[in-house]
């Protein structure tokens, strides 16, 4: 919660600055509760914990109440935000407190350098511009002239960023127009301070650039190499693949062939013996009707005899009865001499036939073998393409390594340091801590 010097609006941040400016004329004293609270504010909750920035508001509070003019509490407050990676609300409190103290120069420095991390560059152009202007107002301020050097060397850094790692970021143009405002504002002195350390980040960013160039470049080439074996090893299993799946068809027609002249051969001799058994059963077709219908006549003749009182026409008719039976008998003979013949020829039969049905399914489990050789290879087949496929794709170098040095290349930390411990450190020698 920003205390109540620090106004959204601007007429009411104007009021505000004019009452502040009187208060900052006479340095505030500052008591050992204060010191006490700033500590707690600052000090104790800098290592990151799930209530620390709870107990940092609290003593914010607490000091603020102590030292209700004292726009450095607001500051303290800034950086534990900034700690706590509340980035919005640090803005919020920072750009009051720079409108409360235009002449806090650590504030606005830590305000530009939040503004160009949130990619806000419109914001740190801003920021920088006025930094400028506050400079140019102490030039004569002997008792800043650390600070003004300190100051003006950051700028110088902050234009080299945005002229170099950060180039795509911003408008060249409104930068331009930017820097000449800058420059018009420092005396030759200063003007020397700020292209030292304008011209030490290019020298590191171009040195950065050329080590990223070179790694980028011997990666590629690695890259390629590999590329190149990797294309080579591949053609290498297409071919055997290639060769693999050949020999597969090959297997398989020959097993193909092999098992039709197998199966031929069995039917050749199964063909006849089918005949054989439908010859046997025509036969014993008509054997087994003749001797039902010489049963049944054997039947009625006895039937005959029974009835009649006739001695002599019932011994006619006996036999009668007895040379019919003679002959059913003589044909039963005749059908079980067939029925033999026709076992033998089933059994000749089934032997084949479980020989052909072996055959049959020898093939069977060899061409699903076969099968799932052949899937596997479609498998290979097909990493291979998607393997050849990412090979041929031009190198780029584009290796963790070479990530890694362009990051570091392009990042803000790499020219400015953005280090919160320093401006803690500053802060609380300032309080006496």
């Amino acid at each position: 919660m920003m205390r109540l010097r620090i106004f959204a609006a601007t007429v009411a941040i104007s009021f505000f600055c004019l009452d502040r400016a009187s208060a900052q004329d006479a340095a505030p004293s500052i008591s050992g509760e204060l010191r006490s609270a700033v500590r707690s504010l600052v000090n104790e909750p800098w290592t990151k914990s799930a209530d620390g920035l709870l107990k940092a508001e609290l003593a914010y509070r607490q000091a603020e109440t102590l030292a209700p003019n004292d726009v450095r509490i607001d500051y303290a407050w800034a950086l534990m935000q900034l700690r706590y990676l509340r980035f919005d609300e640090a803005d919020k409190t920072l750009a009051g407190v720079v409108a409360v103290d235009g002449d806090l120069w650590d504030a606005r420095r830590l305000r530009i350098r939040l503004a160009a991390q949130m990619k806000k560059h419109s914001a740190a152009f801003d920021e920088m511009d006025r930094l400028s202007e506050r400079l140019a107002a102490k030039s004569n301020d002997a008792a800043k002239a650390d600070e003004r050097r300190e100051a003006i060397e950051f700028l110088g850094r902050r234009f080299a960023f945005y002229n170099g790692p950060a180039t795509k970021g911003v408008t060249q143009s409104a930068l331009a127009d930017l820097r000449s405002r800058v420059l018009e504002r420092l005396t030759p002195t200063e003007r020397e301070q700020f292209s030292r350390a304008f011209g030490g980040v290019n020298d590191q960013f171009n040195q950065l650039a050329d080590e990223k160039a070179r790694t980028a470049e011997a990666a590629k080439l690695a890259e390629q190499a590999a590329k190149d074996a990797a294309l080579k090893r591949l053609e290498a299993e297409r071919g055997n693949v290639a060769a693999t799946q050949a020999a597969i068809q090959k297997q398989a027609a020959d097993s193909e062939a092999k098992t039709r002249e197998a199966v031929g051969k069995l039917d050749v001799q199964i063909t006849p013996l089918d005949a054989e058994l439908a010859r046997i059963n025509t036969i014993g077709q008509g054997l087994r009707f003749e001797i039902g219908r010489l049963d049944v006549a054997v039947g009625d003749l006895l039937a005959q005899a029974d009835a009649t009182e006739d001695e002599g026409f019932r011994n006619s008719l006996i036999q009668q009865a007895n040379a019919l039976s003679a002959r059913a008998r003589r044909l039963s003979f005749d059908y079980q001499v067939l029925d033999g013949q026709a076992a033998q020829i089933h059994v000749r039969r089934n032997a084949l036939l479980q020989e052909r049905q072996g055959h049959v399914a020898r093939y069977e489990a060899e061409m699903r073998s076969l099968g799932v050789a052949a899937t596997q290879l479609n498998r290979q087949e097909k990493r291979i393409d998607v393997q050849t496929k990412e090979a041929i794709k031009p190198a780029t170098g584009n290796t963790p390594l070479v990530q890694s040095q362009a990051t570091t290349a392009a990042s803000l930390g790499t020219y400015i340091d953005l280090s919160l411990e320093r401006e803690k450190s500053r802060l609380l020698a300032a309080f006496g801590l």
